[in-house]
């Protein structure tokens, strides 16, 4: 019998002997898939294997369909295998890792990029194990011109902004299985609307589909993926502006929602970051909305300067002794590479003029150290601002971009001034092209850049949004340029918004998902491949 002959009825064979495999993808085994965006113009990277079959036989299997299908004598397969364009791609031996790999060259013609995803699964066939037939998740591949956006295969079930998106637990190839969507509404930073409703999107179909409803309606909350895959919800406000103390676990291998303890203080607008060691450092926010468009000085001046710790092991919160530098709300926190985390800026309070209640804003940071489970001082940046963004650089900077200033008159204002933090100082960057706040940014794939995505610009009497992306070195900021019907025009989303989110999903392409236009939360998702 040949090679290829066996590889086939070993394919029958483990199909049959997995009737439930899913419609997410989710293989029944230890092989898994992990691969590169497939870019125009660039290098296909696919590896695959299994860590428990050394020297194992393995098929990658291609197909123009996914399924579910039932199929008489198989049972439920991922893939359409009675497609005309279902085939073995490779038949192979793993080496000696139990991995194997494959480079495909992309030609560079942009038309590609019209053509439909190629869905593929991964057989490994092990017979020194009791089961010897593993599949893997079904993974997709997406024709992407580089720096450029296309639209997710679908809608949000509810248009969201101010709510979070999480990337669930990865398997060791880090294939994000969905992503985790919660809370948010139609509202601003300064007027939050919430919602009790969650929803997870495939990476696989790009698509939304409902998931659990919470206990409480949340905006303005945080979300943290635990070490062992489970989300941490966490503090937030309803749409009477009452903040809660409340925290939520998300299961996603029961997709279900359960309570775990809540914070020692309400706060909402506050910032979660996953630490080294495992737990969660949560920092200031806001204990109350209730009256916030009347008495929006009253409640900005209720802001924290509080922290408090989440241990996974235990369920529970405890406060970080002390306080930090000044009180907080709409700042940004960072863990750096030595394990601390990095604390800046932020609203610190409000007061009335002319009428008009206004925020002030803090420059002060601070560092928390996990070792000692405490707040330490750090240098402030030149500009005191909130609702900025951090990420840290290749070279282990902090990079902070963008965020609200006190304008003309006081009035909060969109700024383009940029800040980086070398260890020791705060120095100038090179400025955005357009002036933005409650933006995304967030670290590019393995070139130490970050890439800044949308925002609110002007000002909060005459508010627009962003629909640009901006690639900043540290030492330049850069519009990013499109490659396709228009080379060289900037790369903007199709929608411009602020307040939305940006996830990184497994094969290096970025989700961003909801976010306001201006007006309106927006429902719609797109999928950025970054060059």
């Amino acid at each position: 019998m040949s090679h290829s002959r066996f590889a086939a009825i070993a394919l029958l064979v483990a199909l049959i002997a997995s009737p439930a495999l899913a419609d997410d993808g989710n293989g029944n085994g230890n092989a898994v898939i992990k691969h590169t965006p497939v870019e125009i113009g660039g290098t296909l990277n696919i590896q695959w294997g299994s860590s428990t079959a050394p020297f194992g036989q393995t098929l990658l299997v291609i197909s123009d369909g996914i399924g579910p299908t039932t199929y008489p004598g198989l049972g439920l397969v991922c893939l359409d295998l009675f497609s005309p364009s279902a085939s073995i791609a490779v038949d192979t031996n793993l080496d000696a890792t139990g991995q194997t790999s494959l480079s495909i060259g992309i030609p560079n013609i942009p038309g590609l990029t019209t053509l439909a995803p190629i869905y593929a699964v991964a057989l490994v066939v092990d017979f020194s194990q009791p089961n010897p037939f593993t599949i893997s998740k079904t993974v997709g591949f997406y024709f992407e011109n580089p720096d450029s956006y296309s639209s997710a295969n679908g809608s949000l079930g509810t248009p969201r902004a101010l709510h979070t998106a999480t990337a669930l637990a990865a398997d060791s190839f880090d294939n994000e299985v969905e992503v985790f969507v919660a809370g948010g509404g139609n509202g601003s930073i300064l007027a939050p609307a919430a919602d009790a409703t969650t929803e997870l999107f495939s990476p696989l179909t790009r698509t939304f589909r409902p998931g659990p409803t919470m206990a409480a309606a949340r905006a303005l909350h945080q979300a943290v993926r635990l070490p062992n895959g489970t989300v941490l919800l966490c503090g937030g406000t309803d749409n009477a502006g009452t903040v809660t103390t409340s925290c939520e676990i998300f299961d996603p291998v029961t997709e279900t929602l359960s309570a775990t303890g809540g914070m020692t203080q309400a706060r909402a607008g506050h910032v979660a970051t996953l630490l080294g060691n495992g737990k969660v450092l949560v920092t200031g926010g806001l204990p109350s909305f209730v009256g916030g468009t009347t008495m929006l000085a009253a409640i900005l001046n209720g802001a924290l300067n509080t922290g408090e710790i989440y241990d996974p092991a235990t369920g529970t919160w405890s406060a970080v002794p002390g306080t930090m530098a000044s009180k907080r709300f709409g700042h940004s926190q960072v863990l750096l590479n030595d394990g601390r985390v990095m604390i800046t800026g932020g609203i610190n309070g409000g007061f009335t003029l002319f009428g008009q209640d206004l925020p002030t804003y803090t420059p002060t940071c601070n560092f928390y150290n996990p070792v000692t489970n405490a707040f330490q001082s750090a240098p402030s940046f030149a500009t005191a601002r909130a609702g900025h963004a951090t990420s840290v650089l290749g070279n282990g900077d902090v990079l902070l971009t963008g965020g609200i200033v006190s304008g003309l008159l006081s009035i909060p204002t969109a700024t383009s001034s940029c800040q980086r933090f070398n260890g020791s100082v705060w120095s100038s960057a090179p400025a955005l092209p357009t002036a933005v706040a409650l933006h995304s940014q967030i670290a590019a794939n393995g070139n130490g850049d970050a890439i800044v995505m949308g925002g609110v610009t002007g000002t909060f009497l005459a508010l627009g949004v962003s629909s640009a992306a901006v690639r900043h070195t540290g030492t330049a900021a850069t519009p990013l340029a499109t490659v396709g019907t228009n080379p060289g025009d900037p790369a903007e989303m199709a929608t411009a918004r602020g307040s939305h989110t940006c996830t990184p999903l497994y094969d290096g392409t970025f989700v961003v998902i909801g976010g306001t236009d201006g007006s309106t939360a927006i429902g719609g998702g797109l999928v950025y491949l970054e060059n």
